[in-house]
């Protein structure tokens, strides 16, 4: 018997041993299972800080690319208005050439007219000249009359150098008037070959706007795609928060459940092989359908590419023809300026020409009379004055041609370094297209972990739907529970206040009772001087005794002793007798309750003051970026507002050059004038003689 109880303790003790060894392997199993899920929500948070840093980055290439965009359709604008200024301009050049041919005929038909009435006037003179011949036979003798025939013969031979000079001018006009039309036909051929070019850019800008729409509503849509995977993004950021907040939650009531648990345990185990089994099923459906969308998305984003990237060669194309088409006007119209130059120059030589013959003319007429020598002298007077205004003319018009072709300098310098800038845009554009396709490929990444995230979260959302079950479960108990020590709590405090009340009624009798014993002993002394005192304990004694029966009188005279003076009682004896340390200790114990608590609502308010300072931080670097992109936008404004000035002044050189050649016309008109108005002079004073 005794051999048989010996091994039954030994198997108690085993079997004791090992229920507390499975005891302690489930809980350091359950330990390793929230520590690793510690570490999968870590991992899962710095994911998602790292995939809203990508995002966020990649938003702003977008809308950088976006403000290049639309920077491009303004410089396309601009061309197209640099276009239609060019036709106007070449529309009034045509203008001016139809004109200038018009009075170039009006004034050849006019100096014709001249010319027919010089013969006839030549012929009259002729007739004149035979008459007064004969006359001057009968009148003057054979010596006077030979030196007037000379005198005749000389203007007669000056009248014919003329006569031939006024052919060969008519000759050279006659040629200057070939060319002209040469030239409006050349200039005609030069319009509609532009005209047809511009129906075509015309068309091509068109269709390339066309693209562009495209181009800007598949961005819109990319944009809404990231919008919509941002709001996703921060829902999932709010859950893992939520998780987050009911995680410590459960990390703190965890040790009151784990013995709640236990018992569960057996059953969780089998649910989660089952659930095991359906996950599994579940993510490879899923893992199909997902491999299937991405390969789909995958085809049409490398189509989208390739469609981009041949719309961005054509348009290149394009903008290097208008830029080829714009340097051929720039070298016409510098062709243009050079004829204008050297026609100038030509009839600057006419007139020097001119002013010659007339100062031989003047020369040869010094032999006339004294009135028509004045009037030469008037006239070469006013024609000095009328040479030296013109000089100072022409000198006006050199220094603003040289201005102008200053300027023109500084403009076409410009004109280059704007033309870098573009080039310089273009490359910036080729290397943010190529990092966009880079954070295409890096999304595509992303939207795969962000769909493994949501396949952990939904594992999650199941794993704490059961932890809340039973969770509910254990806080319905703790409720309960709660609400009777509520109870307790409140029978305590009444009872306490009906103690204290108590002490304080009998505290104020036994002082009473002291004042009256007091008096008393002096009574009693004053009586027996001679008597020996009582001794200190046996009158606190009588006193003790004198009080109880004091109250029991009191008792007595009130009538019978209710229910609560005897709690009153037997509180204040407990109290008196030792009971009142247990109930010292509760209040104490609950005291440290109320203090863990504070303390926990004090850690609470910690992390909440960091999660500030965080936030705080985050706004901070929010407003420098949005700072450094207020900078931005004002040096573009400030690029943009330079461009602009320099148009400007590109449209004012334009229009003082059209100016300078109106004027330029202008004097040549004045100066065909002032020749007929001389040689309508000249005529008048051969007339007179």
């Amino acid at each position: 018997m005794p051999v048989v109880s010996e091994l039954d303790e030994v198997s108690y003790e085993d079997e004791n041993n090992s229920h507390t060894t499975l005891y302690d392997d489930k809980e350091e199993l359950d330990c390793q299972k929230h520590y690793d899920e510690d570490d999968n929500i870590g991992r899962l948070l710095t994911k998602q800080d790292e995939l809203q840093t990508i995002l966020e980055a990649r938003e702003k290439k977008i809308v950088e690319l976006s403000k290049e965009n639309i920077e491009l359709q303004e410089n396309e604008q601009r061309l197209k208005n640099l276009m239609q200024k060019m036709r106007v301009e070449q529309a009034k050049e045509s203008r001016d050439i139809t004109a200038l041919t018009r009075e170039f005929t009006q004034r050849l038909a006019h100096v014709e007219s001249q010319l027919k009435e010089t013969i006839k006037e030549r012929n009259l003179l002729q007739h004149q000249l035979e008459e007064t011949k004969l006359e001057i036979d009968k009148r003057i003798l054979a010596s006077d009359f030979e030196e007037v025939i000379k005198e005749k013969d000389q203007q007669i031979k000056e009248l014919t150098e003329e006569g031939q000079k006024l052919a060969k001018k008519e000759l050279t006009h006659t040629t200057i008037i070939k060319k002209l039309r040469a030239k409006e036909d050349e200039m005609d051929r030069t319009i509609k070959s532009q005209e047809a070019k511009l129906e075509e850019s015309t068309k091509e800008v068109d269709r390339l706007r066309k693209s562009i729409g495209a181009k800007e509503e598949q961005e819109k849509k990319h944009i809404d795609v990231i919008r919509n995977l941002n709001n996703s993004v921060k829902k999932l950021e709010k859950e893992v928060s939520m998780l987050k907040s009911d995680l410590e939650d459960s990390k703190e009531k965890e040790h009151s459940l784990k013995r709640s648990l236990d018992s569960t345990y057996k059953e969780y185990t089998e649910l989660q092989k089952s659930y095991s089994a359906k996950e599994k099923e579940v993510e490879e459906l899923k893992s199909d359908l997902d491999s299937k969308a991405k390969e789909d998305l995958k085809q049409k984003l490398e189509n989208a590419n390739k469609e981009a990237t041949r719309e961005k060669e054509v348009l290149i194309s394009e903008i290097q023809q208008l830029r080829y088409t714009i340097s051929r006007t720039q070298d016409e119209a510098n062709m243009r300026e050079k004829m204008f130059k050297d026609e100038i120059a030509s009839l600057q030589k006419r007139l020097q020409e001119a002013e010659e013959r007339n100062e031989e003319l003047t020369k040869n007429m010094s032999s006339a009379t004294r009135p028509l020598i004045r009037q030469i002298e008037n006239l070469q007077a006013t024609y000095t004055a009328q040479t030296i205004s013109w000089e100072k003319i022409e000198k006006s018009l050199t220094d603003r041609l040289s201005d102008a072709q200053n300027q023109i300098a500084h403009i076409s310098e410009k004109e280059r370094s704007a033309t870098e800038k573009y080039l310089e845009y273009q490359s910036k554009v080729t290397s943010l297209e190529s990092q966009n396709s880079t954070l295409r490929q890096e999304k595509l990444q992303l939207t795969s972990e962000i769909e493994t995230l949501r396949t952990n979260i939904i594992v999650l959302e199941e794993n704490k739907s059961r932890e809340t079950y039973t969770l509910d479960k254990v806080k319905q108990n703790f409720n309960a529970e709660i609400t009777k020590l509520k109870q307790e709590r409140l029978n305590l405090e009444n009872t306490m206040s009906t103690c204290l009340e108590q002490l304080d009624f009998e505290k104020r009798k036994v002082k009473k009772l002291e004042e009256e014993i007091k008096i008393k002993d002096a009574r009693a002394l004053i009586l027996s001087g001679s008597s020996p005192c009582p001794s200190p304990t046996g009158s606190a004694r009588s006193s003790i005794s004198s009080i109880h029966n004091w109250s029991q009188d009191e008792g007595h005279e009130h009538g019978t002793i209710t229910p609560v003076n005897n709690y009153r009682m037997s509180v204040y004896e407990s109290l008196r007798l030792g009971s009142g340390s247990s109930l010292l200790e509760n209040l104490q114990s609950q005291l440290k309750q109320r203090e863990g608590e504070i303390f926990q609502l004090q850690s609470e308010i910690a992390k909440l003051e960091h999660v500030k300072e965080s936030m705080t931080q985050e706004l901070v670097m929010l407003s420098e970026q949005n700072q450094s992109l207020s900078q931005k936008v004002n040096d573009l404004e400030s690029l943009e507002k330079e461009h602009r000035d320099l148009d400007q002044k590109y449209n004012t050189l334009l229009q003082m050059y059209g100016e300078k050649v109106e004027e330029t016309e202008e004097l040549m008109l004045d100066l065909s004038e002032v020749k007929s108005m001389y040689k309508q002079q000249i005529e008048e004073l051969l007339m007179k003689q």
